[in-house]
């Protein structure tokens, strides 16, 4: 996607849903530039995906960010699906068609990883229809436009595991 060419599209697109599990559920055209100016532009370190039905219909967006990570570190996916098209497998899709996109592209990538809010229980099946492995949980993270404040979880999934199909498991059980 070329965001400085589909610039006012994806503006139109961000405020034409409500997005109830990112940082603000109901964009107004301002929010939006903003959010395209921060996080959508060259200079974000990031690229960006429509994910188009019928050649047509920008149905949803994918995203990775975080790009100067790839060497040594965790780039992040961002995921937003039309409200009328959630629930029907596009998320999932897209994210491994992202995740194989990433460990195709860049050699070099170990790690893929992603956030979402403990409420959002679509997300969090994505991920794991995906074989990213929960791997954090920031308590009281992630302030939703709902007044409550949610946990953050943590997903990723490793090249190995990737490449293999397999699942690493997170030890959890060496604390002292």
């Amino acid at each position: 996607m070329d965001v400085s060419k589909e610039r006012s599209e994806i503006l139109d697109w961000l405020c034409s849903e409500t997005w109830p599990h990112h940082g603000n559920e109901h964009l107004s055209p301002q929010q939006a530039g903003e959010l395209i100016d921060q996080h959508f532009s060259p200079a974000s370190d990031g690229i960006e995906f429509w994910i188009v039905e019928d050649g047509v219909d920008h149905v949803g967006m994918v995203r990775i960010f975080d790009l100067d990570d790839i060497d040594d570190g965790t780039p992040l996916i961002d995921l937003r699906v039309r409200a009328s098209k959630r629930n029907i497998g596009i998320g999932t899709w897209a994210v491994r068609w992202l995740t194989n996109y990433a460990f195709t592209n860049w050699p070099n990538l170990n790690r893929l990883g992603g956030t979402t809010r403990s409420d959002n229980i679509a997300m969090r099946k994505v991920f794991q229809h995906c074989s990213y492995q929960k791997e954090g949980r920031f308590r009281q993270g992630w302030p939703g436009s709902d007044g409550h404040i949610h946990d953050t979880l943590f997903y990723s999934i490793l090249r190995q595991d990737w490449a293999t199909g397999t699942i690493t498991p997170v030890r959890w059980d060496e604390e002292p």
